[in-house]
């Protein structure tokens, strides 16, 4: 077809072959999507189709065909969005809709496949026929939709809201069109059956990235906090401004240094001129490690909170919210050791009381945080997992 920009030659087909369908670009901040590719190859030959957003594809070797679908330009997609929105589809499936995948599914012929993966996408309207389709919606994102739409300012509060009428329809429908649904976390499944989805939900968390030994921790002049993610995310935008506002304000400069890490759009820095950012870091979970301890402010928080999940494996205890933790799995033995539940408003105090400690007690709730998340980030942890989900 003359829109793929990139296929490899196509083998003879197999018995037992699996398609992995991608609305972006899988690369190494995509996690999910890269460690569902490494589980699927351990399973069966696997082909692997996905809507190019310009970026660097991260894919491991072994895959069989590569199909690499032009996305619609941003023009197209803004306007592809306002037409959806005026027929009652929602922003979030709008944006990752696209005819030239539908067409190009069509043409392959999916039903040569013994199944098929679908992430994100709405897989309601791919037009895909298949008895053995797993989907991986990741979270319930209109559960999402509408909690940001109670927080959130100005224009984006509307178009949440907007999306949180519009989306539970279209989610059910999605799911409702897969053989088994993926989400990240036990809390989503929750949100979903109330939707009145049918099929059966299954959490699958990947591992976790860890750092490797860490030796005792520095007798610094200054205690260094942080807090991750990727900060052009609105929960995210929303916790910058807790910490900006709220929280940096009342800690002694001179005894606390805050460190926003990871890559930052320009616009969000002018919006936080308090904060320090480190900007791209090659490996985030090592930066993170060189933390004394992780402020997570998240008044909006849903599926696996990866950024608590990350700073816990790299033995960095974390402050944060109730909204947090409920993601978070089997965290009993971690809390007021290593996990402290707070208000925002009690965050500056948690925040001192922890510094306090000698550094020997320290030393001991970090190893505490490491040996917790240890069995989290086992990739063993999900291979009879995907050998259900794919063989029924």
């Amino acid at each position: 077809m003359s829109d793929i920009l990139e296929c490899s030659n196509i083998s003879p087909l197999e018995d037992k072959s699996i398609l992995a369908v991608f609305p972006f670009t899988p690369n190494r901040i995509r996690i999910r999507s890269c460690e569902a590719i490494r589980e699927l190859l351990r399973i069966a030959p696997l082909d692997v189709v996905y809507l190019n957003d310009g970026g660097s594809p991260a894919l491991p070797p072994g895959i069989r065909n590569i199909w690499a679908l032009p996305n619609a330009s941003k023009a197209a997609r803004i306007l592809r969005i306002a037409i959806g929105i005026l027929r009652g589809h929602p922003i979030q499936h709008e944006f990752y809709n696209s005819s030239r995948l539908i067409s190009f599914l069509q043409s392959i012929g999916t039903d040569r496949y013994s199944a098929i993966y679908v992430e994100r996408l709405p897989l309601h309207r791919l037009k895909v026929n298949h008895s053995r389709i797993i989907y991986d919606c990741v979270d319930c994102y209109s559960n999402l939709a509408r909690i940001l739409g109670q927080h959130c300012p100005g224009k984006k509060r509307f178009l949440y809201r907007l999306d949180a009428m519009l989306l539970p329809r279209h989610e059910r429908d999605a799911c409702n069109a897969a053989a088994m649904v993926l989400v990240t976390a036990a809390r989503e499944a929750s949100h979903l059956k109330e939707l009145g989805v049918r099929p059966q939900i299954r959490a699958w968390l990947p591992p976790v990235p860890t750092v490797g030994q860490l030796g005792p921790l520095a007798d610094r002049s200054k205690f260094v906090l942080s807090f991750h993610g990727k900060l052009s995310y609105t929960a995210n935008i929303l916790a910058l401004r807790e910490l900006h506002d709220r929280i940096i304000p009342k800690l002694d400069p001179d005894k606390y240094e805050l460190r926003i890490i990871g890559s930052c759009p320009p616009q969000i820095r002018r919006q936080f001129p308090g904060l320090a950012f480190t900007g791209f870091v090659p490996v985030i979970e090592e930066e993170v490690a060189k933390s004394d301890l992780s402020i997570l402010p998240l008044r909006v928080s849903v599926g696996s909170p990866n950024k608590a999940l990350e700073s816990l494996s790299a033995g960095v205890p974390i402050v944060t919210t109730a909204e947090v933790v409920e993601g978070l799995p089997d965290v009993d033995q971690l809390l007021e050791a290593g996990v402290y539940v707070r208000s925002a408003e009690d965050f500056v105090n948690q925040i001192e009381a922890y510094c306090s400690l000698d550094i020997h007690s320290r030393q001991a709730i970090s190893a505490n945080c490491r040996e917790w998340a240890r069995p989290i980030c086992d990739p063993d942890n999900n291979r009879q997992l995907w050998q259900d989900l794919i063989n029924g």
